[in-house]
Formats: structure tokens, sequence, C-alpha cells
């Protein structure tokens, strides 16, 4: 066997045999690709995987997945190169694995971050490890998944715009979010409507409710630069936001998350979470803050597109019934399209009936 050369293994092979693969995340696209090996480690085919975040979740619960948006979201807007957290991954025979990810922020000359690219491995091997986290920051993993989980749950029953400002707005609604306000605004064109306002005192903004999507105002400002702003004073505020002012003098409120909901790279509103009597938003606050707005902006988002697919429907039904129906002596004519939800069923049956 002396002197035979090895079979050279390439880099990608010698991940993939460790069990590690590599991902590329363009934050501008919002595509998320992995390579054979990073698939591998969540246990899914290429046929399976478009390149979204998004279908990574029948593989990572939603709680988990916004976890880890919410570390790289702190990561990012904080200044740091890198990020890592631990997080699981469920396999297709129902076995939970934890799973380690590492990715390293690439920025533009003028400082904003592009891309993320990085690895993805397989670390059970890691459980010794993880055994000898402090129990402080385990505590504090735990608090952050139960309360995203709850979220998520709460919202997975959300199909329309309606339904997801109804569970915000709804009994338990801030409960949810351990806060003591809320203000969810939605981006309508050049405009930011603010469709729910929650809790004491919101009401005095609610001359706010529709206006121009500009840096005038803290909400419009982090939905505007998708990045967020965490205060622990209100009336600090006014000397930043001057339109503000007159308001913040109303609200009995001392601190306030304002944050953006991005979904694919795109804003589509911002969530404001305020709170009486906080002095500090630690790391911990922070993270769970971005997670929670994760999980909102990816159930407004699937809501947004399905109100469009319904009303594009609505409308082509209304187009497909016939604007004349004839008259007869003695009949009387209607016809009916069964109401449908997206333009394929749109394209359904419909019926003429006729009475005598």
């Amino acid at each position: 066997m002396a002197g035979r050369r090895r079979a050279e293994i390439g880099l990608g092979e010698r991940l993939a045999l460790n069990r590690v693969g590599t991902f590329e995340w363009d934050l501008s696209e919002g595509t998320f690709e992995l390579d054979a090996a990073g698939l591998a480690v969540y246990d899914m085919g290429p046929d399976e995987y478009d390149g979204r975040p998004e279908s990574l979740l029948s593989r990572v619960a939603p709680e988990e997945g916004a976890r880890m948006g919410a570390a790289a979201m702190s990561a990012i807007h904080a200044g740091r190169s890198s990020y890592g957290a631990y997080f699981r991954v469920r396999r297709r025979d129902g076995r939970e694995q934890w799973t380690h990810l590492r990715g390293r922020i690439l920025r533009d000359e003028h400082g904003t971050p592009q891309r993320v690219v990085g690895i993805v491995r397989d670390a059970d091997q890691d459980r010794a490890q993880l055994a000898m986290t402090s129990p402080v920051q385990l505590a504090g993993w735990q608090r952050m998944t139960t309360v995203l989980q709850g979220t998520a749950d709460a919202l997975s029953r959300a199909v329309t715009v309606a339904d997801v400002i109804a569970v915000l707005t709804g009994e338990g609604g801030l409960e949810l979010f351990g806060s003591d306000g809320l203000i969810l605004g939605l981006v309508e064109g050049d405009a930011l409507q603010l469709v729910a306002l929650v809790g004491e005192s919101t009401s005095e903004l609610d001359e706010l409710k529709l206006h121009r999507l500009d840096e005038s105002l803290p909400l419009a400002e982090a939905v505007i630069t998708q990045r967020p702003r965490f205060v622990t004073s209100l009336r600090e505020l006014a000397d930043a936001f001057p339109r503000l002012g007159p308001y913040l003098k109303r609200l009995e409120l001392d601190a306030a998350a304002f944050l953006p909901l991005v979904a694919q790279a795109r804003s589509v509103g911002g969530l404001a979470l305020l709170y009486r009597g906080r002095e500090e938003f630690t790391a911990e606050d922070r993270d769970l803050c971005l997670g929670l707005a994760g999980i909102v902006a990816q159930s407004l988002q699937q809501a947004i597109l399905f109100d469009g697919e319904r009303d594009f429907a609505t409308g082509l039904q209304s187009t497909m019934l016939p604007q004349h129906i004839p008259k007869f002596p003695g009949v009387e004519i209607a016809a009916h399209l069964p109401p449908a939800t997206t333009p394929r069923a749109a394209a359904g049956r419909w019926a003429a009936t006729g009475t005598t």
C-alpha cells in the first residue's frame, strides 16, 4: 500500500463528511442558499428547498427560526462582524437534532450589511458542552423559546390580515408580548397606517393613524431603515422626533421598542411595544423583541398574500357572471358563482337557476 497516492478529498467533501454545510444569505434579495451538505444537515433534499428561509420551517419550528433571526438581526444592528447560535432541527423521522450556525456578516463600503456567509453543522455531539452552559443562559433560552412558541401558536390560525390584527388586539394580546401597549402599522404605498393601538393612553396617537412614510416618527423610521430603536425614556424621543412631542406628553408609558416587520427583505409594516416602568433592554430583551417581530412579519406577509389573492379572485368572479340576464314571462332566472378565495378556484363552476 506504500507509495499509493491517496484520493484527493476536496474541501466540500471534507465538510460533508463531518456533517458541516455552508450557506449564503442575501439580505437584499431575502434568499438563503444552502449547499448539498447544508441541506443534509436540515435533512432536506434539493427538490424540497426553494431558497427561501421560510421553506426551512418544515424542519425548524417557527419559534426556533424567530430566535435565530433575532440573533442575526442583533448582530447586524450592533455592528458585529459575526454571530453564532444553537437551535434544533426536527428530522423527518421525528428526532430532534441540535444544530449550530455560524455566520460572517459582509458589509459594503458604507457599512451597510449585504450578505451573511457561514456554516451550519450537526451539533448533537455538543450536548456535553451544552449541558455545561450556565443555568442563567439556559433559563433565558427557555424563556425566549416559550414566548416565541406561544406567539407562533397564537398566530398559526391567522389567515387574513384582519385575523392577525385580531390576535394582537384581542384578549391576551399584550400578554403574548409582555408589554403594556402595542402599536401595529402596515405599509400602504408611501404611507404607514396604524391599524392597531392597544393599551392605556395609546388612543392619544389616534390622529397619527395614517401618516406619510418618512423619518419624522420613530416607527416609520424603523420601517424605512429596517433597524429597530429601543428607548427607555419616551420623553427623550421628543428631541429626535419633534412631531411626536405633543403626543408623548400624554402617553402614560416610559419605554418602547420600535421594530421593523421585514419579510423577504421587504418592510411590510412596523410594530411598537410600549412599556411602563422599564429602565433597560438587555441583550436577551432585544433578541426577544426581534424574534417576536419576525413571527408577526411572517404571519402578516402570508396574510397579505392571501388577502390579495382573495380580492383578485372576487374581482375575477364578478367579471365571469353575466351582466344581463334575459327575462322571460313567468320565469325568474338567477346566476350564482360559488365564492372562491384563489384565482384558480374562481374559474370553477357557476350555475343558473330558474323558477316558474
